[in-house]
Order: structure tokens, then C-alpha cells, then sequence
């Protein structure tokens, strides 16, 4: 008897991979039961964030937001031998804000977007309820199969995906990447894919998989290979992805320089438009940058990020936004050239100050993220910061209520937050 694979599918499409590496996961129980090591860890933390609209010109202050909300997170590894392990996370996240409050937190389009199925991302309330301002949300975010062989791992599963030398933006990391300014970037979303890495040698690899979209559907889905190699001192990535149909060739250097760690990260990307790349838009994003120890408690990096995709003109950021960077891919900055410097210094054995501007350098705006960390104990922190943006503020244009920009960060809020950790 056969059984097409559109009915498999459809059976496995409620749980998505996930229900497939659940069944993976019991088949060896009980042959290794009484072998099995099984570990639990995770977190809890806890934000509030204070929130100030940004001002534009024409129209008067509106009033300050403030949310709280929680991000507990729950971690399972089961492994019954050295060449097989199972490992799950499942994060909740309760949030109370004001009815006017924004969420906390920048964020790309459509996190989730590459998992085959999803859990409903709200367990509370269940249906959208205008005015609302308690919400609970859920996510299984790891649920994946590690196999050892003599010479491959295989990764099969829900898993985290990250690629990419440079500190702050990343242009070959086109599938979860964070942006700048969000809150808690500790976690790396998790995707759904089935990925193998082979050692080349011992600084060196062959990193292959396949990521699903939407059931599975490949226009939403994407393929990677990644080989990496050491060559003279200098740790070299060469990578092509596809995704959504867009093509991705990306090369990664990073190497020590005089006590300095250095990194050059390119992406030259080929973006589908008609999905037959006759029309298709081309895009070029590089960075690269320097970081040094200069002591036992000052530690810094500048990071230089050139955005193919960006705009070197503000009159042009609107209209920028319809770029297929912007629609379906990892782009979210708006002009061309940026400088990123950062300073790290420990005040005191247990406090430390993390001030980090991301600088527009065509249009003179800037973001500014200042944080200072106190480790209470070894398991839990406590942190104080903010994000302000600095710039020509927006203006409306009458009669039609347009908002014009005139810098990018010149309209962001200014917000500052308080976070609480405790690992177990």
C-alpha cells in the first residue's frame, strides 16, 4: 500500500516538523532509557519599558506608554547516548501595557515565518479584543534531533540559525536576524530545517540544509550551503543562499591583527521580483570593523556597515520601503552608510556600562543605546537602559496628514527600560 506524499503532508502539517522529531525522539526510548542523561535549565526575565513618542513637527506631544512583560523560558535536553540527543524549548510571555503602548521592542516582519506550522502564537485572549492590554503569548521554539556520525552531525527540527562575523548587523544572516534596539536578543528564533555539518579539518567545515516556509511551500522556504576553511591565519566563510527565491553569495573574513580581532562580512543578493529573474533587483551590504580589549575593564569595536539596499537621500526613504529588502527580507535600516562604535566598561567588579550609538552618517541622525548591567549574583542579573533617537524630527504635510521624515532616527521614540534575570 502507498500513500502520496500529499496525504503525508497533510498529516503532518498540525505539528509541522516539529510532531515528525516528536516521533523521532520516543523510537530509541526504550532501548536507551536506562542510559539516558536528561537535563533541565532555563530563565525567567522580566522588562518594563517607559516609552516617549517621538515628537512631529505640526502636531502636539502624545502621551507616554509603558509595558511590562515577562519571558519565561523552559529548556529540555535528552540524550541517551553520545550520538543521539533531543532538545526542546518552550518560552511564555505575559505582557501588561497601557491601550496606547506600542510594542516593546523593533522587530522584523514576521518572525515565525519560516516554520512549517505554528502553534497559535496567542494564548491570550484568543480572539483580538479592541482596547486590550493583558496578553499572554507562547513558543515552542526549539523541538529538534541531533545525530552523530563518523564524519557528520545531522540537525533535524526546530533550531536556531545565525550566521555572520560582524557584531551589529550581519548581511549574510537573511533568516532570523535581530535588529537593532530590540530588547532580548539572548534567544535566536527558532526555524524549521534540516541542516548537516561535516568537518573539513580542524578550522574548517561544510554547513548544508534546507529551511521550510509556510507548509513547506518552497517559494516561502530556503536552502543554504556554507563552507568555512582556515587560510592564512584568517577564518574564511564563502556561503549561497536562496530564499524566497532570492539568491544570497556571501563572504565572511574574520582574523587577528596586532592583538585586534578583525571582520569583513559581504552579501551580493539577487532579488526575484516576476520569479524568473528577468526583472529582478540587484543589492550589495557589507561590514566590517575592528574590536580591541584595551584593558581589564574597557573593551571596545567600531563597526562600518555600507546598505546596498538603503538610501543616501531622505526625500527617497519612503519610497525605499517597497524594495523586496524591505518586504520580505532582512533590511530595516534606511540610509547607506553607518558607523557603529561601542564601549564596554566595568565600573566595578559586578556593574558594567554598554554605550553603543548606531550613527547614520548621510543624514547626521543617530540612535543611542546606553545600558548598565549589575550581576547580583552568578545566575541573576539586573539591567537599567534606554534607546533615544537624535535628529530633524518628521513633519506633517497638510491637508493630507503625510508624515515627512527628515532624518531616519530623528522620529523614534526615546524609551528607557529595567530588566530582571534569573537563570536556573
Amino acid at each position: 500500500m502507498t500513500f502520496p506524499m500529499s496525504r503525508i503532508m497533510k498529516f503532518l502539517r498540525p505539528a509541522g516538523l516539529v510532531g515528525f522529531i516528536g516521533l523521532l525522539a520516543l523510537f530509541p526510548m526504550s532501548q536507551y532509557a536506562q542510559a539516558s542523561t536528561i537535563t533541565l535549565n532555563g530563565y525567567n526575565k522580566t522588562f518594563a519599558l517607559v516609552e516617549q513618542p517621538a515628537l512631529i513637527a505640526g502636531l502636539p506631544r502624545q502621551s507616554g506608554s509603558w509595558t511590562v512583560f515577562d519571558a519565561l523560558r523552559l529548556k529540555i535536553a535528552w540524550k541517551p547516548r553520545e550520538s543521539f540527543s533531543f532538545n526542546t524549548a518552550y518560552g511564555m510571555a505575559p505582557k501588561l501595557s497601557n491601550p496606547f503602548s506600542v510594542n516593546a521592542g523593533s522587530t522584523l516582519a514576521d518572525p515565525r515565518q519560516y516554520r512549517v506550522n505554528d502553534t497559535r502564537p496567542r494564548l491570550y485572549p484568543w480572539k483580538t479584543i479592541a482596547g486590550g492590554h493583558v496578553t499572554v503569548r507562547h513558543n515552542l521554539d526549539r523541538a529538534y534531533v541531533r545525530l552523530s556520525f563518523d564524519r557528520a552531525d545531522l540537525f533535524v527540527g526546530r533550531q536556531a540559525i545565525a550566521w555572520g562575523s560582524a557584531r551589529i548587523v550581519n548581511p549574510t544572516d537573511v533568516i532570523a536576524p535581530y535588529p537593532f534596539g530590540e530588547l532580548d536578543t539572548e534567544e535566536r528564533i527558532g526555524v524549521d530545517a534540516v541542516r548537516v555539518v561535516v568537518p573539513v579539518d580542524e578550522q574548517g567545515e561544510l554547513n548544508a540544509g534546507y529551511i521550510a516556509g509556510r507548509n513547506a511551500d518552497i517559494a516561502k522556504s530556503a536552502v543554504f550551503l556554507r563552507g568555512k576553511i582556515g587560510l592564512a591565519r584568517t577564518d574564511v566563510t564563502v556561503s549561497v543562499t536562496k530564499y524566497k527565491r532570492n539568491l544570497v553569495a556571501g563572504l565572511d573574513l574574520a582574523r587577528a591583527i596586532a592583538g585586534a580581532g578583525t571582520w569583513l562580512e559581504t552579501a551580493y543578493t539577487r532579488y526575484d521580483i516576476d520569479h524568473d529573474y528577468v526583472c529582478g533587483l540587484e543589492s550589495f551590504r557589507l561590514s566590517c570593523g575592528l574590536d580591541y580589549r584595551i584593558n581589564e575593564k574597557l573593551y571596545a569595536f567600531i563597526e562600518y556597515h555600507y546598505n546596498g539596499d538603503g538610501e543616501s537621500y531622505v526625500a527617497n526613504y519612503g519610497p525605499s520601503v517597497s524594495k523586496p529588502g524591505y518586504r520580505n527580507g532582512p533590511v530595516y535600516l534606511m540610509g547607506r552608510h553607518y558607523a557603529i562604535p561601542a564601549v564596554s566598561y566595568q565600573i566595578t567588579p559586578l556593574i558594567t556600562s554598554i554605550t553603543n550609538p548606531l550613527i547614520n552618517i548621510n543624514d547626521g541622525s543617530f540612535l543611542l543605546s546606553q545600558q548598565f548591567e549589575y550581576n547580583t549574583t552568578q545566575d541573576t542579573y539586573l539591567s537599567l537602559g534606554g534607546y533615544w533617537g537624535f535628529g530633524k524630527i518628521p513633519i506633517i504635510l497638510m491637508p493630507a496628514m503625510a508624515v515627512i521624515p527628515r532624518s531616519e532616527f530623528g522620529g523614534y521614540s526615546k524609551s528607557v527600560n529595567i530588566s530582571f534575570g534569573a537563570y536556573f
